[in-house]
């Protein structure tokens, strides 16, 4: 159904009293109504409405009023899989108002759609039950006169209102109620998301009596994320808030709450349309939202939409498993904690799920109910809400865990048993000795001892009581294994270089170890060495001739020993230092000539040298100046026309290397005159980009550049480059530069030289229609005189509900098209040039009204 119309109400089906309608996989577009019902209206009928989308139908003429997709009045509707988009209404419901209705939806989508009253829905006395449905983007603007701008998603009054597993983003009322505006009615809300919904007054909701009386609302919130900010709630009369289980901002009445950033995946925005990279408020000219993803993050697992994959985050959201504990999970995916999640996706089987500080477990564990890889009494309480009947369970504990007699056990082991079917508690034993010390009385088959010791004998017996008395079970043991650890902590540390060659090698002992095995030399697998007792071995006594080989690399290895074995470590390796290579690229290079008086000399060191001694002065050989780990040295004022030597010794722990000696001659003559400017000197009306660039004087080794709106322009710095990019420059401005050219024996000053950018264009004059023209025809053809510069016109035409930028141009006249009859018009030129735009003042004109 589109392009449908009708005077008064209903611009495409109008279904009346005692009617029963059922509309399935329809499209209703560009359906319009003078008065109410752009696309329907119900009239005490029913309906059922499946797979049907809404788009671009409104009552937004001069008489228009309500219901921009739909108009109900004591009807009875159901909704499912529907999707109502950019429709809009004049006063009340942007897509839908309805009056003594039961509106039921169900997985439906309400976006960008407008009306000052319920963006996308207004009602009075309705009940309303909406699931699984989102509101995005929808917005409530404001009309002087009787209609205040409220509830930019959804506004009733005197209504039942019960909103379940649902998403409210991106909604924006100019006064009140960012997403909901609950008039003197029952709202209950349960495992919804609100999120960038914004209002002056209320964000997420807002209750205002002066609007619908003094009767107070009854609003209860549970398991739902309000991630609005602090201007979340406003309830400016006596009504109820009762809030449990749910994250918002600040203190609320109830139990359960979190204040906490839930950790949404991708939060949406309002960005400018014409550059989505700019993020702006949702009242912007050009304010456009763009959808993001509400799931929450978890480093178990969330649901990505887009891929419909399961992806695991960095992070987990505070939100997972913090919603009512006596709601029902649902379908919520495993693993789940046994709890359901807040927002709109708790209990669903998108729900992002449970994270216990650890990966999750690749396979289920036998009685995890809450998928923590483990059972425990969470789990245990977990069943309880859902037992079903008595285990099959033997006369006596039995079925022990460890095994009874089981060696080389973990020292994290828990114990549990399997019961007998008549015990009500235990008494647990445990101990190194036999019969074991008593622990304690207990309700759980599990017991946990502690972190265990190595080579250790356990005992342990469970007596269970049970109401005849008590059942005394067999006595089970177990043995931990023998701690042999390897050594370690080696040092000099494995793969460490520049090592002397007279090394102390130590290590950390391994526990348990009684003596060392030594191996070392220079191969791999190292040679035996020896076995000893201390933990430091040398390799080569200092007192010798010699030690170990310069630039040489070695291997050991230290073998654990004691009576119940031999623990083999691993193959360490470490390199001997070496005295360094002598220094190499002289800065000057060798026997230079023309050296600048300011010189500073360089060097590349030896990556082994720890230091350099350096050497200069006007004989040779060269004096010393002194030690410096620095490879830059830098002498005082040279002399022109002088020959400097100088040397660089290289120094470490291992020795000093004399360099080279090395020479350069002073120069004496300052740079030549920089020249050829471009732009060219005294040039006019230049345009954008604009880039300075010069010949450089002779002998010229930097250059200053100086650049401004005063003549000779401000200094910008020093540069090696012959471009300079003065950067944005401002319309019809007289810019000044020069540059002075830098060399070895001083500084040349150049040429000032000068430009001129061009101007903004001229505003447009000359309307036609004249500004505040009344009975214009209904097909004008609009023209203007183009200011001087422009380039091209961007032309701004509509009414007041409208008026919007239709499209860049090079000619000076515009074709609207036809025009409605008696209506005012507004229309505004943007001149435009390559340095801007230049906007002209805004004209009307009305056209004339029919006889």
């Amino acid at each position: 159904f589109s392009d449908n119309s009708a005077d008064s109400a209903g611009g495409a089906i109008y279904c009346d009293t005692g009617s029963s309608l059922a509309i399935t996989n329809s499209l209703f577009a560009d359906n319009w109504a003078d008065y109410v019902g752009g696309a329907i209206v119900f009239d005490e009928a029913a309906a059922t409405l499946t797979d049907c989308v809404f788009r671009s139908n409104s009552t937004t003429e001069r008489a228009g009023r309500s219901g921009g997709a739909i108009r109900a009045y004591s009807s009875t509707l159901k909704f499912t899989g529907c999707t109502f988009e950019d429709n809009h209404a004049r006063t009340h419901g942007g897509a839908i108002n309805a009056d003594d209705c039961q509106l039921d939806f169900t997985n439906c989508l309400f976006a960008n759609c407008s009306a000052p009253a319920g963006g996308a829905m207004h009602g009075y006395r309705n009940n309303i039950t909406l699931a699984n449905s989102r509101f995005v983007g929808n917005f409530a603007p404001f009309v002087s006169g009787a209609y205040r701008s409220m509830g930019g998603g959804l506004a009733s009054s005197a209504s039942t209102i019960t909103l379940i597993d649902s998403l409210f983003v991106g909604n924006y009322a100019l006064q009140y109620g960012g997403a909901l505006f609950p008039g003197a009615s029952d709202l209950t809300i349960e495992n919804c998301t609100f999120a960038q919904n914004r209002a002056p007054v209320g964000n997420t909701l807002c209750i205002y009596p002066i609007l619908y009386g003094d009767s107070p609302s009854w609003i209860h919130i549970e398991n739902t994320i309000i991630w609005d900010g602090p201007n979340s709630i406003a309830i400016e009369d006596e009504s109820t808030l009762l809030v449990a289980f749910s994250d918002i901002p600040g203190t609320v009445p109830g139990y359960g709450n979190i204040d906490a950033d839930p950790c949404f995946i991708d939060p949406g925005r309002w960005v400018d349309s014409r550059d989505p990279n700019i993020v702006v408020d949702p009242n912007h000219m050009y304010a456009a939202w763009v959808n993001g993803d509400y799931h929450l993050k978890s480093q178990a697992g969330r649901y990505d939409p887009n891929t419909q994959t399961w992806v695991q985050d960095d992070v987990t959201s505070p939100c997972i498993d913090a919603g009512d504990p006596n709601s029902p999970l649902g379908p919520e995916p495993f693993p789940n904690g046994g709890r359901r999640n807040m927002g709109a996706y708790g209990g669903t089987t998108e729900t992002s799920k449970s994270y216990f500080g650890k990966p999750p477990c690749e396979t289920i564990v036998a009685g995890d109910i809450n998928g923590d890889c483990i059972v425990n009494s969470i789990d245990y309480s977990l069943m309880a809400a859902h037992w079903l009947g008595r285990p099959v369970c033997p006369d006596l504990p039995a079925r022990p865990s460890p095994p009874d007699h089981a060696e080389d056990v973990p020292l994290t082991q828990l114990l549990t048993w399997t019961p007998s079917c008549d015990a009500t508690s235990y008494r647990i034993y445990f101990g190194t000795t036999s019969p074991a010390r008593y622990q304690g009385r207990q309700e759980m088959v599990l017991f946990d001892p502690g972190t265990l010791e190595y080579n250790t004998t356990y005992y342990w017996h469970i007596e269970e009581v049970a109401p005849e008395g008590t059942i005394t079970g067999p006595t089970w043991t177990f043995q931990t294994p023998f701690r042999r650890d390897p050594a370690s902590n080696p040092d000099p540390y494995d793969g460490q270089t520049g090592v002397s060659v007279y090394p102390g090698l130590t290590w950390t002992p391994g526990i348990g170890a009684e003596s060392h095995d030594v191996y070392f030399g220079e191969t791999n697998p190292p040679t035996y060495a020896g076995n000893q007792t201390s933990t430091t071995y040398r390799p080569r006594e200092p007192r010798r001739e010699s030690g170990l080989e310069y630039s040489t690399t070695y291997y050991w290895r230290i073998d654990e020993v004691n009576p119940y074995g031999t623990t083999t470590g691993s193959v360490w390796i470490f390199r001997t230092g070496a005295p360094p290579d002598p220094a190499t690229d002289p800065n000057p290079p060798n026997e230079a000539n023309d050296v600048g008086a300011s010189a500073v000399l360089s060097w590349t060191a030896d990556a082994n040298a720890t230091s350099q001694k350096v050497y200069f002065s006007a004989s040779n050989p060269p004096e010393f100046q002194g030690s410096q780990t620095e490879t830059t040295f830098t002498p005082t004022a040279l002399t022109p026309a002088t020959t400097y030597y100088w040397r660089i010794d290289q120094v470490n722990s291992f020795g000093t290397t004399t360099g080279e000696v090395w020479t350069f001659t002073t120069g004496t003559t300052p740079p030549g005159q920089a020249t050829n400017p471009e732009p060219p000197n005294d040039v006019n009306n230049l345009d954008p980009p604009i880039a300075l660039s010069w010949s450089p004087g002779s002998d010229a080794l930097s250059h200053d550049v100086y650049f401004g709106t005063t003549s000779p322009g401000e200094f910008k710095g020093n540069q090696a480059e012959t471009t300079f990019n003065p950067g944005a420059l401002s319309p019809g401005t007289a810019y000044y530069w020069r540059i002075d050219e830098v060399g070895y024996f001083g500084t040349t000053t150049g040429q000032v030289w000068t430009f001129t950018t061009g101007p903004l264009p001229a505003p447009p004059t000359n309307p036609d229609p004249a500004d505040g023209a009344i009975d214009v025809g209904q097909t004008p053809s609009l023209s203007w005189t183009g200011g001087a510069g422009a380039d091209s016109y961007d032309i701004y035409f509509g009414t007041m509900w409208d008026y919007k930028n239709r499209g860049n141009q090079t000619e000076a006249t515009f074709d609207p098209g036809t025009l409605l009859p008696g209506t005012q018009y507004y229309w505004r030129i943007a001149e435009i040039n390559i340095w801007g735009t230049t906007y002209g003042p805004e004209w009307t004109f009305t056209t004339a009204a029919d006889d």
